[in-house]
């Protein structure tokens, strides 16, 4: 791990994660770490850049409003990302956050904020650019090249210290070699003058050496080492050097199909139990065919075939409304692009695929590479259709279980925890639901808001009880060790599907290692009413280590639990508390609430700072922001098998 990050997590938080990760593990991280110091340290030549021999047609489209407004603040020296505003006029600036941190105000225990990496690198991922390229292709200004120029200076002068922060993880090195390839597109012939063409050449090859010599592995081969082998078989493609260019593609030949096979279900969904990473992944994709476009060489087949059935899985997600679940940072592999990121994909990987109409400048930029490549070395027909993923398919193998009606969907978090020991991305939210109904979102997930640089507030919302479940005795499904790390698992079986015209039911289980009794959960869907039973089905007295939890001791009983359901409302959505029942009043119509009988029933909304440590109403609909919204939280006694019914009724 890169020192920077390293120290702001701290030495609990890394002593954790080498004890999750095994003794095997911990040898390979000590090894890598001192190869990695030694690559930091060697000269490297500043070898040409190597410009693909392609020339894009011009875009058929108009410069969206969003754009110029961006490719403007970058002329006054400003860029605005993730929610944040940031300076961006010297080479200082592409180091730390720019205050984006502060930005996002105070920690959830009034602590000041630490600086965010997830910014750092964000921002290093070339994005400004690719918008100043695009803006220079579709209006001429020439404000704009000559502006790229000089952040591409900046850039390669701060990537020229290989010991920084922008260094200490391969996926950004994959993710910046995926813009330097738009660039490069988008500009064309422009590139030969007023570029800095020999430091990026030197640039590019040390990232293509980065992927080669350092792969991630053991806990964090998940999305990061997909991307970085997806990284290392297109950056070969286009910027590879002579010598070594077929060797470096084999190898990320071999390493991203090895990594499709394990991080895939047979379903599509990818295995990070985050919805943005689904469809980050898939934009990975998109960017390796085009990259293979640029390059005028054959689209590996098997790229194309995990696209379509990634597609699938997103077409099926987004006919449900598009339920979030998991991290989600809105990371993205074109520019800057406002829209969800499931839109997004789905857009993208039709464009590239053939088989839908670009809608915006990523779009039409996509179908321009993708035209050219597929009319010089089609890999397979370009207008088969998409059909999405089966729902009964996507429950058995995925992480998701769908139900659909009329006008109205419930999703659940079902499966895994998470990918590999640490579930990095995921949240304890097994057996949690988000509801829609008048085709409006009414019960949403709580969102991500941040990483790093407020970890009282990471650990709230990746935490059991910020999620629409049942939280048994105040505990998480699985052990917090901080973030990106669990210490326990969990895993909710699904136990029956079944779909009707206007519905149908699902049914899941909960097992957790640790304290937690078994939980059950029961959906049942029709034309005007979801209800949601939930019963605990078997007492819990497990130990718990008191190394890593602060516990010793058995925990838990035979009798009756605390129970707590919370149902966090979308921001759109108000209550009006009866006597009989709960009205959730959204933008297209009313529903009808009802919880278990006999428990207390509080609404909770969003105060800044928190009044209290168990007070939530806060949605992050967006990496870097928190909105305040109201959730419906029942309290009561969850005795084992007695079923607990909560109703919507609209």
């Amino acid at each position: 791990m890169n020192g920077d990050v390293a120290r702001q997590r701290g030495l609990k938080w890394t002593a954790r994660r080498v004890y999750r990760g095994g003794g095997r593990e911990a040898a390979w991280r000590i090894g890598h770490l001192v190869a990695l110091a030694r690559w930091e340290r060697q000269p490297f030549s500043a070898a040409p850049l190597r410009l693909p021999d392609l020339g894009v047609r011009t875009l058929s489209t108009t410069i969206p409003v969003q754009l110029h407004a961006r490719v403007d603040q970058l002329l006054a020296g400003r860029v605005s990302l993730l929610s944040c505003t940031r300076p961006l006029s010297t080479a200082k600036d592409w180091i730390g956050d720019g205050g984006a941190a502060s930005q996002m105000g105070h920690d959830r225990d009034g602590t000041e904020a630490q600086e965010s990496v997830k910014h750092t690198w964000e921002l290093a991922r070339l994005g400004p650019v690719v918008d100043l390229a695009a803006a220079w292709r579709l209006l001429g200004d020439e404000r704009y090249a000559v502006r790229a120029a000089q952040l591409l200076e900046d850039w390669c002068e701060v990537l020229a210290d290989r010991r920084s922060v922008l260094w200490g993880s391969g996926v950004e090195a994959a993710l910046r070699l995926f813009a330097l390839g738009w660039v490069c597109a988008l500009f064309g012939d422009r590139m030969t003058s007023g570029f800095p063409l020999v430091p990026l050449g030197g640039v590019a090859h040390r990232h293509l050496d980065r992927l080669r010599r350092f792969p991630s592995r053991y806990s964090s081969a998940n999305n990061h080492a997909l991307v970085e082998a997806a990284g290392l078989l297109a950056g070969s493609a286009v910027f590879g050097p002579v010598d070594s260019r077929e060797a470096d593609r084999a190898l990320g030949n071999r390493r991203l199909r090895a990594q499709l096979t394990r991080q895939l279900s047979p379903g599509g969904l990818h295995c990070e139990a985050a919805t943005d990473y689904h469809a980050f992944v898939s934009d990975v994709l998109v960017a390796t065919l085009l990259m293979h476009d640029l390059a005028g060489s054959e689209r590996p087949p098997f790229v194309t075939d995990s696209l379509r059935d990634m597609l699938g899985a997103s077409l099926t997600i987004h006919a449900a409304g598009g339920p979030r679940f998991g991290d989600g940072d809105d990371s993205q592999c074109f520019g800057f692009d406002d829209r969800p990121p499931l839109d997004r994909a789905i857009e993208l990987g039709q464009v590239a695929l053939g088989v839908g109409t670009p809608a915006t400048w990523q779009g039409a930029f996509a179908a321009d590479l993708s035209s050219i490549g597929r009319t010089a070395s089609p890999s397979g027909p370009a207008d088969a259709a998409l059909a999405p993923t089966d729902r009964a398919a996507l429950a058995s193998d995925g992480w998701m279980t769908v139900l659909r009606s009329t006008n109205s969907s419930v999703a659940m978090r079902t499966g895994a925890l998470g990918y590999l020991s640490v579930a990095a991305h995921a949240h304890a939210d097994l057996l949690s639901v988000i509801v829609s109904a008048h085709r409006e979102p009414l019960i949403v997930d709580p969102g991500t808001f941040c990483y790093d640089s407020h970890p009282a507030w990471r650990r709230w919302f990746r935490s059991s009880a910020a999620h629409n479940c049942l939280v048994v005795d105040g505990l998480d499904q699985a052990e917090y060790w901080g973030p990106f790390l669990w210490g326990t698992d969990a895993y909710a079986q699904v136990c029956g599907f079944s779909e009707t015209d206007e519905g149908g039911s699902a049914v899941a289980q909960l097992a957790a290692q640790g304290p937690l009794p078994a939980v059950r959960r029961r959906l049942e869907l029709s034309a005007n009413r979801l209800d949601i039973i939930d019963t605990v089905i078997m007492p819990a007295v497990r130990e718990r280590s008191w190394i890593w939890s602060g516990r010793d001791g058995p925990i838990g009983s035979d009798g009756p639990h605390r129970g707590c359901l919370r149902w966090q409302l979308h921001p759109a959505v108000d209550v009006v508390e009866t006597d009989a029942a709960l009205q959730l009043i959204g933008p297209s119509g009313s529903v009808e609430m009802t919880v278990p009988s006999g428990w207390i029933v509080q609404c909770e909304r969003g105060i800044d700072p928190p009044i209290a440590t168990d007070v939530g109403g806060w949605v992050s609909t967006s990496f870097g922001t928190r909105t305040r919204s109201v959730a419906v939280v029942a309290r009561g006694v969850a005795t084992p098998e007695t079923e607990l019914v909560t109703s919507f009724c609209w």
